[in-house]
């Protein structure tokens, strides 16, 4: 297989990926829309540190939020443009960290309802985001100490 190689199905499927030690990872699923799919072994989601305010993309998913020297914003993207994209936002140090709309999107706010911004103003506090794939990012879970 090659990096854009493409796997159509109408039936359930299983896709292995293994090294010599049958090691690796096995997707399993089904085409129909509520059948599972399931992945065996464990997975490894990108983590990023950043002291900068920042608009969120595709290689981003937990995001550690400086705010050592000064609050910071991050910006997500568009929800349209990122289907079902979860987002892990983490504040780490004594300032704000601002979550913004990209465009006219909305966001869920921490106390309740949809706005343009929310704050996490908790040290240690994260927000896990959803895009609904149309125009909200909507709150999964907020954890904070």
């Amino acid at each position: 297989l090659t990096q854009d190689t493409t796997i159509n199905t109408t039936a359930s499927f299983a896709l292995e990926l293994l090294n010599g030690a049958g090691q690796g990872v096995r997707i399993s699923g089904s085409p129909a829309a509520a059948a599972p799919t399931s992945i065996a072994g464990a997975i490894a989601l990108p983590i990023t540190t950043v002291s900068a305010s920042i608009t969120l993309d595709a290689t981003h998913y937990t995001v550690l939020v400086n705010t050592t020297a000064a609050a910071r914003t991050i910006t997500l993207p568009s929800a349209a443009s990122a289907p079902g994209r979860v987002y892990v936002i983490k504040r780490v140090g004594g300032n704000d960290v601002t979550i913004s709309r990209s465009g006219t999107d909305q966001v869920e706010l921490r106390t309740s309802g949809l706005g343009a911004s929310t704050a996490i103003n908790t040290n240690y506090c994260s927000i896990v985001y959803q895009s609904d794939g149309v125009s909200t990012w909507y709150i999964h879970a907020t954890k904070c100490y």
